[in-house]
């Protein structure tokens, strides 16, 4: 009898000892860094192809400005660099060189456990119009052509301040932080997601056919096989992004009407910091900046009659990115 009863009470005062313990023990916060840079001061004397230029943007500095302020509210180390970084708070300029030499200094000093979250305002493109390089390594999920973030310019040769998705995809392989998230506010930045590994609730392409995607099976194989390093894969970092690889985005003023002097997806990211807690959980995830975006973006684009939606890279991992206000 004696045996029952310490059969029985046994499992009991252990299921009890757990519970107590793990109510009282609290997951280790990692450390939170960020990279912020935004660019809204271009050089329209330097042309590409013929006479296509870059000019200036309203709002994508002050989008830098909004979410560094923001990322540092929330616990972040934020490195904040706008334009050619001459002006305070940025402490360095938003160049391709400096993204590099911030990479760089990330990769020997971050640990794996850390998260790391990049940002990018500014103009976005592909290798057409613009007449450059085409990799040629793009998988027949996406259009041929490469996808660029444009960076301060310095120099009229694009290489110097423009960065691809191949090579961006390189430089965060090298960063060590398993938790990696990249937010890009710009023209085509759909396309810097891999897509040979990917979900995504929207096509790539939601404003145009795309005759390439007749090849998906051999695509797919191929992926298998042989992985594309044209993009950034969901297993090196997630991206969250404003539009698809074949989508402009946009920053209209409505400052008169809703006091926004935001681009409209960063106004949605920036809007979810605060309301975009859906599962009431205290903390806000990737899917739910995603998520929030839309429902922001859907509202503003109403206003203009357009048609672009952000896009997110699939896969089952969610980072949390920080608690809800």
């Amino acid at each position: 009898m004696c045996c029952l009863r310490l059969g029985l009470v046994l499992p009991l005062f252990l299921s009890v000892l757990l519970h107590f313990f793990s109510c009282k023990i609290n997951p280790t916060t990692p450390d939170r860094y960020a990279l912020v840079y935004g660019v809204s001061d271009y050089d329209e004397t330097i042309s590409y192809n013929g006479g296509y230029y870059f000019s200036d943007l309203n709002f994508t500095d002050d989008d830098a400005l909004d979410i560094a302020s923001r990322l540092t509210e929330k616990g972040y180390n934020v490195h904040l660099r706008i334009n050619d970084g001459s002006v305070a708070p940025a402490t360095a300029p938003a160049t391709k060189e400096q993204l590099i030499t911030d990479l760089t200094i990330f990769a020997a000093t971050l640990s794996e456990n850390d998260i790391l979250l990049i940002y990018f305002s500014g103009h976005g493109t592909q290798s057409s119009p613009v007449g450059w390089n085409i990799s040629q390594n793009e998988d027949q999920f996406s259009d041929p052509y490469d996808e660029y973030i444009v960076f301060y310019q310095e120099d009229p040769d694009y290489t110097t301040h423009t960065v691809s998705d191949t090579f961006f995809y390189s430089l965060l392989q090298d960063t060590p932080p398993s938790k990696k998230v990249v937010i890009i506010d710009a023209c085509n930045s759909g396309g810097f997601i891999g897509q040979s590994s990917d979900f995504d609730a929207v096509p790539a392409d939601y404003q145009f056919n795309d005759e390439t995607r007749d090849n998906i099976l051999g695509s797919t194989l191929s992926a298998c096989f042989h992985p594309s390093e044209a993009d950034i894969t969901p297993d090196t970092a997630i991206v969250i992004t404003a539009a698809g690889e074949q989508e402009t985005s946009a920053e209209p003023d409505l400052s008169d009407i809703y006091n926004i002097q935001n681009g409209f997806f960063t106004e949605g990211v920036l809007e979810a910091f605060q309301n975009g807690d859906f599962n009431k959980d205290g903390y806000i995830d990737t899917l739910e900046i995603y998520t929030y975006a839309i429902k922001v973006l859907e509202n503003l684009n109403s206003l203009y009659y357009l048609e672009y939606h952000p896009h997110i890279s699939g896969g089952p991992v969610d980072f949390i990115l920080f608690e809800a206000d």
